[in-house]
């Protein structure tokens, strides 16, 4: 029986062997093949074999136009084997759809538990294995076999192909391997273009500009964007915003990468000074001449900070403080301008009339009086010194102004001589201040 299991290999071989001569005539390798052996001339060296079994047999080359072949022809039939021709890493990353094709002979033989053949395809380099092919014990088959392995192999750099025979120990029978090819659809690749817009165009210093990817690429989900914002900030967004704290000039550029390839575009985006904005208050509104105001800053810039203040109090006199006061020294209406300016040396002003009233002395005397009231004193102290107020009113509503200046300087006197006894001390500086006061703006 050994005998004629031999005799049958060695015919058929001859047959597959003719068949492969006539056929490899017309075989014509199609652009889209990215992987073809012809195992007829030699055994690559970049294939491994795997011997698993009992016995030295294994895949072999056989010279001759034979292919690769695997049986146990130096143990005999009841050699158990297990074993594995891979092949190396095929890169099928740019196929779309991917198809194994092999021209092989298996003889199972005739009787079950004999020999069986596997082809396995892996796509993450040989760490798992995927069965595409079986042929069973008792079966056999001479030809070109085709399968689509879109599914595991399309789009994978790290495709494998294993062929695994086995022969159970019942009898010998063989596996041979003429050819092998993987081939697909190339997925059409172009090179990615570059281009990007700005909103808006011109943008004032600190405040955000939003960039917009107008690049056309091929693949999306290979892509990646890199932002230089000239030199003062990056990004690796899509559309991201940015804001350039100062004014100037500046090129943004984007680079985007798209399955490998690379394109790159420029703009120059200008970015304006922003003045900062002048403004300023006063207290009291409306004050008497010889009486000082206070005079507020509300000024604002952004991003630069205000750095000096300049004040002009309709040409009376200046100030480089933030919130200067000033007295004005006559009544009428003054224009007071403030100029503030930032750090990058922008410049605001503005102006303001400021009204000075004519010192009313009446209505000054009169909350004089009441001020002498509200403070409790003894009928006697109270008397004396509202008498002597109501008679610098009546010298002053007839004309006798120095007369009613020395009356209060008479109603000051007293005040000095009751400090401490009749009048708290407290209470005679508030009174004597007002007096005076009065006499000085008569």
């Amino acid at each position: 029986m050994k005998r004629f299991h031999l005799n049958l290999r060695k015919w058929s071989i001859a047959v597959l062997a003719l068949i492969l001569i006539t056929t490899s005539v017309s075989v014509v390798a199609e652009t889209s093949s990215i992987f073809y052996v012809d195992l007829t001339q030699s055994l690559p060296g970049d294939w491994t074999i795997i011997n698993g079994g009992n016995t030295i047999d294994t895949w072999t080359y056989l010279e001759g136009g034979f292919g690769v072949f695997c049986d146990d022809r130096s143990a005999g039939s009841t050699a158990v084997m297990d074993e594995q021709l891979i092949s190396p890493i095929v890169d099928c990353s740019r196929l779309t759809s991917v198809t194994l094709e092999y021209f092989h002979n298996f003889n199972g033989g005739s009787k079950a538990n004999t020999d069986q053949g596997d082809v396995y395809v892996s796509n993450d380099g040989g760490a798992n294995w995927n069965n595409v092919a079986t042929y069973l014990p008792g079966t056999s088959r001479q030809g070109t076999d085709t399968i689509d392995i879109t599914s595991l192999a399309a789009g994978q750099s790290k495709v494998m192909i294993n062929f695994h025979f086995r022969d159970f120990g019942k009898y010998g029978y063989w596996w041979q391997v003429f050819n092998v090819r993987i081939s697909g659809e190339i997925k059409e690749v172009f090179d990615p273009v570059a281009d990007f817009s700005l909103s808006p165009e011109q943008q004032n210093e600190g405040s955000p500009i939003q960039f917009t990817d107008l690049s056309t690429l091929y693949l999306d989900d290979t892509a990646s964007w890199n932002w230089d914002f000239g030199g003062v900030g990056a990004s690796s967004e899509q559309n991201p915003t940015f804001t350039f704290m100062d004014n100037g000039i500046y090129t943004v550029t984007l680079t985007v990468t798209s399955d490998g390839s690379t394109d790159v575009v420029s703009h120059v985006v200008t970015v304006l000074d922003l003045a900062p904005v002048a403004a300023f208050t006063w207290s009291p509104e409306q004050q008497y001449k010889k009486s000082s105001i206070q005079f507020t800053d509300l000024s604002t810039s952004h991003p630069d900070n205000i750095i000096s203040w300049s004040w002009n109090f309709d040409g009376l006199g200046i100030s480089s403080e933030q919130n200067p006061t000033f007295t004005f020294m006559n009544d009428g209406t003054y224009t007071v301008s403030l100029t503030v300016t930032d750090e990058d040396g922008s410049t605001a002003t503005i102006s303001h009339d400021v009204t000075i009233l004519k010192f009313d002395s009446v209505a000054a005397i009169k909350n004089l009086i009441q001020d002498v009231r509200n403070m409790d004193l003894k009928k006697g102290t109270e008397t004396s010194l509202v008498v002597k107020l109501k008679g610098t009113i009546w010298c002053i509503e007839n004309g006798y102004y120095k007369a009613a200046i020395a009356v209060l300087k008479v109603f000051i006197s007293e005040v000095k001589a009751q400090s401490g006894k009749k009048i708290t001390k407290n209470q005679a500086v508030i009174l004597k201040n007002s007096a005076q006061y009065i006499i000085d703006n008569m």
